[in-house]
Protein backbone atom coordinates (compact mmCIF):
# COMPACT_ATOMS: atom_id res chain seq x y z
CA UNK A 1 0.00 0.00 0.00
CA UNK A 2 2.77 2.45 0.77
CA UNK A 3 4.32 1.72 -2.62
CA UNK A 4 1.06 2.68 -4.35
CA UNK A 5 0.78 5.94 -2.36
CA UNK A 6 4.42 6.82 -3.06
CA UNK A 7 3.88 6.09 -6.73
CA UNK A 8 0.81 8.33 -6.89
CA UNK A 9 2.54 11.13 -5.00
CA UNK A 10 5.67 10.96 -7.14
CA UNK A 11 3.54 11.06 -10.32
CA UNK A 12 1.71 14.16 -9.05
CA UNK A 13 4.98 15.77 -8.02
CA UNK A 14 6.46 15.12 -11.45
CA UNK A 15 3.44 16.71 -13.15
CA UNK A 16 3.55 19.74 -10.87
CA UNK A 17 7.31 20.00 -11.33
CA UNK A 18 7.03 19.90 -15.13
CA UNK A 19 4.40 22.66 -15.26
CA UNK A 20 6.48 24.73 -12.86
CA UNK A 21 9.53 24.11 -15.04
CA UNK A 22 7.63 25.28 -18.13
CA UNK A 23 6.51 28.45 -16.32
CA UNK A 24 10.00 29.20 -15.07
CA UNK A 25 11.46 28.57 -18.52
CA UNK A 26 8.94 30.95 -20.08
CA UNK A 27 9.78 33.67 -17.54
CA UNK A 28 13.50 33.15 -18.13
CA UNK A 29 13.12 33.37 -21.91
CA UNK A 30 10.96 36.47 -21.63
CA UNK A 31 13.44 38.17 -19.30
CA UNK A 32 16.25 37.46 -21.76
CA UNK A 33 14.14 38.93 -24.59
CA UNK A 34 13.29 42.00 -22.50
CA UNK A 35 16.95 42.63 -21.70
CA UNK A 36 17.42 43.80 -25.27
CA UNK A 37 14.42 46.15 -25.00
CA UNK A 38 15.56 47.83 -21.77
CA UNK A 39 19.24 48.30 -22.56
CA UNK A 40 20.76 51.54 -21.36
CA UNK A 41 18.46 52.32 -18.43
CA UNK A 42 19.65 52.84 -14.87
CA UNK A 43 19.38 49.75 -12.68
CA UNK A 44 16.30 50.97 -10.76
CA UNK A 45 14.54 52.13 -13.94
CA UNK A 46 15.52 48.92 -15.72
CA UNK A 47 13.93 46.77 -13.01
CA UNK A 48 10.78 48.88 -12.93
CA UNK A 49 10.42 48.86 -16.72
CA UNK A 50 10.94 45.10 -16.81
CA UNK A 51 8.19 44.59 -14.24
CA UNK A 52 5.86 46.79 -16.34
CA UNK A 53 6.79 44.84 -19.47
CA UNK A 54 6.19 41.49 -17.77
CA UNK A 55 2.81 42.69 -16.52
CA UNK A 56 1.85 43.99 -19.97
CA UNK A 57 2.97 40.74 -21.60
CA UNK A 58 0.76 38.86 -19.18
CA UNK A 59 -2.16 40.96 -20.43
CA UNK A 60 -1.22 40.88 -24.14
CA UNK A 61 -0.30 37.27 -24.80
CA UNK A 62 0.12 37.51 -28.59
CA UNK A 63 3.85 38.21 -28.98
CA UNK A 64 3.47 40.24 -32.20
CA UNK A 65 0.90 42.48 -30.55
CA UNK A 66 3.08 42.74 -27.44
CA UNK A 67 6.07 43.90 -29.50
CA UNK A 68 3.85 46.57 -31.09
CA UNK A 69 2.72 47.69 -27.63
CA UNK A 70 6.31 47.94 -26.44
CA UNK A 71 7.30 50.05 -29.46
CA UNK A 72 4.22 52.29 -29.20
CA UNK A 73 4.62 53.02 -25.50
CA UNK A 74 8.38 53.45 -25.95
CA UNK A 75 7.51 56.25 -28.36
CA UNK A 76 4.72 57.66 -26.19
CA UNK A 77 6.28 57.63 -22.72
CA UNK A 78 9.32 55.31 -22.66
CA UNK A 79 7.22 53.32 -20.14
CA UNK A 80 7.57 56.16 -17.62
CA UNK A 81 4.49 56.25 -15.34
CA UNK A 82 5.19 59.92 -14.51
CA UNK A 83 5.41 61.03 -18.16
CA UNK A 84 3.40 64.10 -19.12
CA UNK A 85 2.97 65.15 -22.73
CA UNK A 86 0.86 67.27 -25.04
CA UNK A 87 -1.54 66.07 -27.72
CA UNK A 88 -1.72 68.49 -30.62
CA UNK A 89 -0.10 71.13 -28.41
CA UNK A 90 -3.34 71.68 -26.46
CA UNK A 91 -4.31 68.90 -24.12
CA UNK A 92 -2.02 67.24 -21.59
CA UNK A 93 -1.66 63.45 -21.52
CA UNK A 94 -0.38 61.32 -18.67
CA UNK A 95 1.34 58.10 -17.70
CA UNK A 96 2.66 55.12 -19.60
CA UNK A 97 -0.21 55.03 -22.13
CA UNK A 98 -0.37 58.84 -22.41
CA UNK A 99 -4.11 59.15 -21.78
CA UNK A 100 -6.01 62.44 -21.60
CA UNK A 101 -7.60 61.60 -18.25
CA UNK A 102 -5.83 63.53 -15.48
CA UNK A 103 -6.59 60.72 -13.01
CA UNK A 104 -3.99 58.57 -14.79
CA UNK A 105 -1.09 60.54 -13.30
CA UNK A 106 -2.14 59.46 -9.79
CA UNK A 107 -2.54 55.75 -10.63
CA UNK A 108 0.07 53.09 -10.06
CA UNK A 109 1.92 51.95 -13.23
CA UNK A 110 0.10 48.62 -13.44
CA UNK A 111 -3.32 50.28 -13.35
CA UNK A 112 -2.09 52.74 -15.99
CA UNK A 113 -1.23 49.77 -18.20
CA UNK A 114 -4.70 48.27 -17.68
CA UNK A 115 -6.37 51.59 -18.52
CA UNK A 116 -4.16 51.94 -21.60
CA UNK A 117 -5.12 48.46 -22.77
CA UNK A 118 -8.81 49.26 -22.26
CA UNK A 119 -8.31 52.36 -24.40
CA UNK A 120 -6.62 50.23 -27.09
CA UNK A 121 -9.53 47.77 -26.91
CA UNK A 122 -11.99 50.62 -27.43
CA UNK A 123 -10.12 52.76 -29.97
CA UNK A 124 -8.01 50.22 -31.91
CA UNK A 125 -10.11 47.05 -31.76
CA UNK A 126 -7.78 45.58 -29.15
CA UNK A 127 -4.74 45.71 -31.41
CA UNK A 128 -1.59 47.48 -30.22
CA UNK A 129 -0.28 47.05 -33.78
CA UNK A 130 -3.10 49.30 -35.04
CA UNK A 131 -2.11 51.81 -32.35
CA UNK A 132 1.53 51.66 -33.50
CA UNK A 133 0.54 52.10 -37.15
CA UNK A 134 -1.56 55.14 -36.25
CA UNK A 135 1.22 56.54 -34.08
CA UNK A 136 3.82 56.16 -36.84
CA UNK A 137 1.50 57.67 -39.43
CA UNK A 138 0.14 60.64 -37.46
CA UNK A 139 2.61 61.07 -34.58
CA UNK A 140 -0.02 60.72 -31.86
CA UNK A 141 -2.60 58.16 -30.75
Amino acid sequence: MTRRIRSTLSTRAALADSSRRVSLTAVLLLSVALTDISYGLESKDYKAKNSYLLFAHNQVTDYKEFKCLVKAWDIESKWNPKAVGNKSGKQRVYGIPQLKNEKVKNLDPFTQILWGLKYIDHRYKGSPCLLLDHLLKYGYS
